[in-house]
């Protein structure tokens, strides 16, 4: 569900120096990239991805500009296969692989939603997961040849050293953790409109990607 309390979770304190200043840095990298696609790439692949491991460097400590961070993330991306299963890999490493460091040799699989669910409590922070997933689940195949190789938008291994494998949990966490206790919580209605547009898009292309004609191609 969504904590609406001040103590959601415990944050490290930025100034407002350096909040004022990260927040427009992050601002110009997103309106940068979201109207520029080479910029974008430049972004993402630049000094060996070094922004992308900044970014995700960041992530590691929790702080008020966690949901900011993981949507500036969502605007380099772009619409390469390679790029997507970079962030897939880098975004379910740090939610699981820390939280799980103990078992992954022992093969005792955790509990993903309860870890999502303790990863993501506040509103920005769950907007910006929805925001970067719906990005990462575009669809990705443009031909209609039915001989064509079928690309999958996310790497069907996902996870597979520390938990059970695939992108279930991030969709069952939004539908069944968030999305069902939206209307109920205390966020204000346009957060709760702008947390229902954004989890309405991860299930749109969700499915977008979805052949119906798959199965006649296997065959």
């Amino acid at each position: 569900g969504i904590d609406t309390s001040d103590n959601a979770s415990p944050s490290l304190e930025l100034g407002e120096d350096s909040v004022i200043y990260i927040s427009s840095f992050y601002q110009l990298i997103f309106e940068v990239a979201t109207n520029n696609e080479k910029a974008a790439e430049e972004f993402f692949t630049s000094d060996n991805h070094q922004l992308l491991n900044i970014l995700f460097d960041f992530l590691k400590n929790p702080t008020t500009l966690r949901g900011a961070t993981i949507t500036v993330i969502s605007s380099i991306v772009g619409n390469k296969i390679e790029n997507r299963t970079k962030v897939w890999l880098y975004l379910d490493q740090w939610i699981f692989e820390s939280n799980n460091s103990k078992n992954i040799y022992k093969r005792e699989y955790l509990n993903p939603r309860q870890t999502l669910s303790a990863t993501f409590k506040e509103k920005d922070d769950i907007l910006g997961l929805s925001v970067l997933l719906a990005k990462l689940l575009e669809p990705v195949n443009k031909s209609n040849k039915i001989l064509d190789p079928y690309d999958t938008s996310f790497p069907l291994d996902l996870g597979l050293r520390y938990r059970k494998p695939g992108i279930w949990p991030y969709i069952e966490f939004l539908s069944e953790d968030v999305f069902t206790s939206i209307s109920s919580s205390k966020i204000t209605s346009d957060d709760k409109i702008s947390l229902q547009y954004a989890i309405l898009n991860v299930w749109k292309n969700s499915i977008r990607d979805m052949d119906p004609n798959i199965g006649l191609k296997a065959n």
